[in-house]
Formats: C-alpha cells, sequence, structure tokens
C-alpha cells in the first residue's frame, strides 16, 4: 500500500466519522454532483491514481469519457450521470468536499467553510465539534510531501496539471 492509499484511507475514515456524527447535515449522497462542476488541477501522483482508475474502465466507458473531454463544459469528465466513473480513485478534494473545513487566510482569521448545501439547519456550522472540521492547510501539505515522495522515485515534475488535459493526454483525445 502507498502513502497515496493511506491518506485516502484517513480522509475516508475522518468522512465517515464526521458523516456518523453530523450525517443528518449533509447533503452529500451518492448522485449529488455538485462539487463536480468546476476545473481541478492536481498532483500527479494523483493524477497518476486517476488515468490508472481510467485504464480499468471498459472500451465503452473510456469511448464516453473521451466524448465528455471534447465537449466544453465545467463538469469534471469523470462525471457520469452524476456519478463519478473512478470513485475508488478520485481525488483528496473529492473526497473531503462537504466536510467543514478549517480555512487560513493570510490577514485575516481562520475561518470554517462547508459545501453550500451542508449544515444548512439545526447545527451552524461554527457548533461542528473541531475534530470534525478537517484542516485543509494540513491536508494539502500531507499531500504536497505525498507527491513529492513519490515525484523523487519516480524523478517527475512536482507541479500541479489540469485533470481534464491529462485525461485528454493519457487516451488520446484530440481537443482540437
Amino acid at each position: 500500500m502507498g502513502n497515496l492509499d493511506r491518506l485516502h484511507i484517513k480522509v475516508d475514515d475522518f468522512f465517515g466519522r464526521m458523516e456518523v456524527v453530523y450525517g443528518e447535515h449533509l447533503a452529500c449522497r451518492a448522485g449529488c454532483s455538485t462539487c463536480c462542476h468546476q476545473k481541478l488541477s492536481l498532483f500527479r501522483v494523483e493524477l497518476d491514481a486517476i488515468t490508472a482508475g481510467v485504464d480499468k474502465l471498459e472500451d465503452d466507458a473510456r469511448a464516453r469519457l473521451a466524448d465528455r473531454l471534447r465537449a466544453p463544459t465545467t463538469a469534471c469528465p469523470l462525471l457520469e450521470s452524476d456519478r463519478c466513473v473512478v470513485y475508488h480513485d478520485r481525488p483528496i478534494i473529492c473526497r473531503s468536499h462537504g466536510a467543514p473545513i478549517l480555512v487560513r487566510q493570510d490577514d485575516a482569521p481562520s475561518r470554517r467553510d462547508v459545501c453550500p448545501l451542508n449544515f444548512t439547519g439545526a447545527v451552524p456550522l461554527d457548533n461542528v465539534a473541531e475534530e470534525y472540521v478537517l484542516d485543509l492547510d494540513r491536508l494539502n501539505a500531507l499531500l504536497a510531501i505525498t507527491n513529492q515522495l513519490a515525484m523523487e522515485q519516480a524523478r517527475d515534475e512536482l507541479a500541479r496539471e489540469p485533470l481534464d488535459l491529462v485525461l485528454a493526454r493519457h487516451i488520446g483525445v484530440d481537443r482540437g
């Protein structure tokens, strides 16, 4: 098991524990794809996991992915019928979206944020127990270290890359 797999397990466990306590305040469910309508850039270590997941797809699923990659849209190309076609291999941002997060900004006090569909009722976001708030800076630092370790082994670049461009290149889609 690699470092990214261990990080995925930690994030999934965190989300699962948070869901047990606050599940009734979450809109996150299978078929909810509100957070999937944005362009993502990811570290190579996550892109490698996603492309490995794409390689496991049946030919017809890969053809539909190619069609989505050719279409101009803000939706993630891996989204099909409001579900991720590589759900098991999805990146950290997708695993953590919907959870309450701690956001730090240079000149402002830290604040909590969450998907606007979540925590709309009786439990205000400020009342969510600290152990169920994901520290986004810490998570991103862990992901960067995981990427750096993987890239040192592969002697590759450390920068983030756009998901849609990497997928198009990986499966040979000309986006003309």
